[in-house]
């Protein structure tokens, strides 16, 4: 049940993003999910291409982890929207257990909801961490969406997601495992977490076992057992899946991209991304974008695919902008 439960929460995570376009994250405090990090790793780390461009600076990364805690702390409010140190808008929904208390929360980021706020954070962070500011606000302005019209409709659309989320917990907790299986899944979360703060850069197996305190061989062994991977062929998957959201929804350039995900070059990077989805960079970038054409060319065409009507709601009265 645990597995299925966890493949269906991964299902709908994937669900939002291709239907609704939604950068959805998932971000735990109590949960027990130390054996499925590997799988819903993915989805604890908003796929918002700026969010995603301001975290390949480590520093700024352990910036956002550090902000999440204060995140936490004003859940007990209830749902809420602001603007992160970085100036992305999101909207937050509390996961609530069954005894009210907070397991962790989801956040619905990428939106520009408060624009001069926003500026003023991208001058602070240009100016603190010597990142670029005019590829800040081109990023900014390229994938930053708009404030919804209907906040109320993106608490409806993640109510479902925090329901099995609760589910979840209430069935690890009656599954709590032995000493040995409880070692391992630690151990695992460790690797995953450093991973994906450092996939960016040179990474072995060797400076993931010295952040774990183990072995090469233990490492190389548990990774092969939980994930089945390697991990060169894990941190290449992380490389690579980074590499398709910057090409689908920036217009940052091949070398840039390939610079910011830690690749030798930008010859190397095309020849490891075409090795894997088929397509060379440029080619995967120009089948996307015409793909995208013709899903717009059939929703704007009635003979073809009946538009909906849709309304504005305003700002749901239910959800209060909270700076964080």
């Amino acid at each position: 049940m645990i597995n299925r439960l966890v493949s269906e929460i991964s299902d709908y995570f994937h669900y939002l993003k291709t239907e609704h376009g939604d950068y959805v994250s998932f971000h735990n405090f109590r949960i027990p999910l130390q054996d499925y990090l590997s799988c819903l790793g993915p989805h604890n780390i908003s796929g918002c291409p700026f969010c995603s461009y301001v975290k390949s600076d480590p520093a700024v990364w352990n910036r956002c982890i550090r902000h999440q805690s204060s995140v936490y702390g004003a859940c007990g409010q209830g749902p809420f929207c602001g603007t992160c140190h970085a100036g992305v808008g999101e909207y937050v929904f509390p996961i609530s257990d069954l005894d009210g208390s907070i397991l962790g929360y989801i956040s619905l980021g990428g939106y520009g909801l408060f624009p001069d706020e926003a500026r003023g954070k991208m001058g602070h962070l240009a100016e603190k961490y010597g990142l670029n500011r005019r590829e800040l606000e081109q990023i900014y302005r390229s994938t930053v969406k708009k404030e919804p019209k209907d906040p109320e409709a993106l608490r409806a659309r993640t109510a479902p997601l925090s329901s099995m989320f609760v589910l979840l917990n209430y069935g690890l907790k009656k599954l709590m495992p032995g000493d040995q299986e409880l070692y391992e899944q630690d151990l695992l979360s460790r690797a995953t977490v450093y991973i994906r703060k450092n996939y960016a850069g040179r990474i072995t197996a060797g400076d993931i076992a010295s952040y774990c305190s183990c072995s090469v061989s233990t490492i190389s062994h548990l990774f092969k057992k939980r994930t089945r991977f390697s991990v060169p062929e894990y941190v290449r998957r992380l490389r690579i899946d980074g590499a398709r959201q910057f090409l689908e929804e920036t217009s940052l350039d091949i070398s840039q991209i390939s610079h910011m995900l830690g690749f030798s070059s930008p010859n190397y990077f095309s020849e490891i991304f075409k090795s894997q989805t088929g397509y060379s960079p440029k080619e995967y970038r120009r089948i996307y974008e015409k793909n995208i054409r013709l899903q717009q060319h059939i929703h704007e065409n009635p003979a073809i695919l009946p538009g909906s009507d849709s309304g504005s709601h305003g700002t749901s009265a239910g959800i209060h902008h909270l700076q964080v």
